[in-house]
C-alpha cells in the first residue's frame, strides 16, 4: 500500500492506525429531498449539504481511544479532521485542524456500523437549514430542547472516485 507523504507525516503526528487508504465521500440520506443523496460538503467550517461546493473526501484511521472501534475522519488532501464541537446536546460537525480549538472538540468517537457513521454517545444525526441557504449536520443527544426545524439524517461512507481536483470551499 503506498501513502502519500502528507499522509504518513498527519499519521504520524496524530499517531492512529490507519484504516483505509482509500478516500471516501459521506453521502446523506433523507426523508427530505433537499438533503436525500447529497454528498457531505464543508462551507465556513461547517459540515452539511450545500450547494456548487467540492464534496468532502475523507481517509479513515483508528482513534487512539480505542484501536477496534472508534475512528478519525481525516479531510484529503488538507489534513484537517471532522469532528463534533460542544458538549453533549446539539453538536455541529465541523472540519478543524488537529489539536484545534481545545477541549471541546471530539474527533475521535466516529463510529461506523457497516458503512453507516455514526458516534459513541447515544443520539443521531439531524440536519439544520442555514441562513443563507445549505444544511448543516449535527450529532443530536435527543434530550436537549431544540427547535423543530430539523430533519433526521443518516450518513454514509462511499468510495471516491478519485480525490478531488480542487479544494475550493467557502
Amino acid at each position: 500500500m503506498k501513502i502519500a507523504p502528507f499522509v504518513t507525516s498527519t499519521l504520524a503526528l496524530a499517531t492512529s492506525v490507519l484504516v483505509s487508504a482509500s478516500n471516501h465521500n459521506i453521502r446523506v440520506t433523507s426523508g427530505n429531498p433537499e438533503l436525500n443523496g447529497k454528498l457531505l460538503s464543508v462551507s465556513d467550517g461547517a459540515a452539511g449539504v450545500h450547494d456548487a461546493i467540492v464534496p468532502l473526501n475523507v481517509f479513515v484511521t483508528s482513534s487512539d481511544m480505542d484501536l477496534v472501534k472508534m475512528k478519525m475522519l481525516w479531510v484529503w488532501p488538507t489534513g484537517e479532521l471532522l469532528a463534533l464541537d460542544g458538549a453533549r446536546g446539539l453538536q455541529p460537525l465541523i472540519e478543524t485542524t488537529p489539536g484545534g480549538r481545545g477541549q471541546s472538540l471530539d474527533a475521535a468517537s466516529f463510529l461506523f456500523e457497516g458503512r453507516d457513521i455514526t458516534d459513541n454517545h447515544p443520539g443521531s444525526w439531524v440536519a439544520m437549514p442555514k441562513l443563507g441557504g445549505g444544511w448543516s449536520v449535527f450529532w443530536y443527544d435527543g434530550e436537549s430542547i431544540i427547535t423543530q426545524n430539523y430533519f433526521a439524517v443518516h450518513l454514509t461512507a462511499e468510495l471516491a472516485s478519485s480525490p478531488p481536483m480542487h479544494t475550493d470551499r467557502a
